[in-house]
């Protein structure tokens, strides 16, 4: 068994000012294409093994029973390539207030509200680990977004989210409209094999400071 990465007390302050830089302007970028303003939360950064997420899922907070989810896999975040994968969470019934929001036609269905979620979570996945990158003097590479679930139970999202690495590093971030009930939650995912060369480029943050 791999042994486990534990960021130190200053690595773990200076990680979350990077995040927080880019999740900011990933809220930016959808405020900007929604056209109201967005919350968002502190992001949560938590070390766990593969087999805590599906707990961490459960016990996930939704407005509703039924969510619906994009995954997104990136790479090149810095020029030791740090990859993984990046999964949004759109709790009850954001897909239809996006729908009013941008005053889309209705006819497309559910197929045309999946791709409407795939274009959202683009633009937060996009915008919030392009500037990670540019932190860390990467290019960030992404596949195209694709539809996990799309109003399921969120116990679903436990078997369709599995992962093959022993651990992992996870960044969390809620974000919210303004008004209304539209509510999502991005999660970032590398694995612990990466999370050490996370680490040195840290300390190379720091040492510059």
């Amino acid at each position: 068994m791999t042994e486990r990465y534990t960021f130190s007390e200053d690595q773990r302050d200076c990680l979350q000012e990077v995040i927080n830089v880019a999740i900011g302007q990933a809220g930016d970028a959808l405020a900007r294409f929604l056209e109201v303003f967005v919350r968002l939360s502190v992001p949560r950064i938590q070390l766990l093994g593969s087999e805590e997420l599906p707990d961490l899922i459960q016990k996930a907070q939704f407005a509703e029973d039924k969510i619906s989810a994009v995954r997104q896999g990136f790479s090149g975040i810095a020029r030791q390539a740090v990859h993984g994968e990046a999964v949004v969470i759109y709790s009850g019934a954001s897909h239809r207030e996006l729908v009013e929001l941008l005053g889309y036609e209705t006819s497309g269905g559910i197929v045309a509200e999946a791709e409407l979620l795939c274009d959202v979570s683009n633009i937060l996945v996009g915008n919030c680990l392009s500037n990670l990158a540019r932190q860390f003097d990467g290019d960030a590479v992404f596949s195209a977004p694709s539809s996990l679930l799309m109003q399921r139970p969120f116990y679903e999202l436990t078997t369709q989210l599995s992962i093959e690495w022993e651990s992992a590093l996870l960044v969390e971030i809620q974000y919210a409209l303004e008004r209304g009930t539209f509510g999502c939650t991005l999660m970032l995912l590398m694995p612990n094999e990466v999370v050490a060369q996370l680490g040195a480029l840290i300390d190379k943050i720091l040492d510059e400071l």
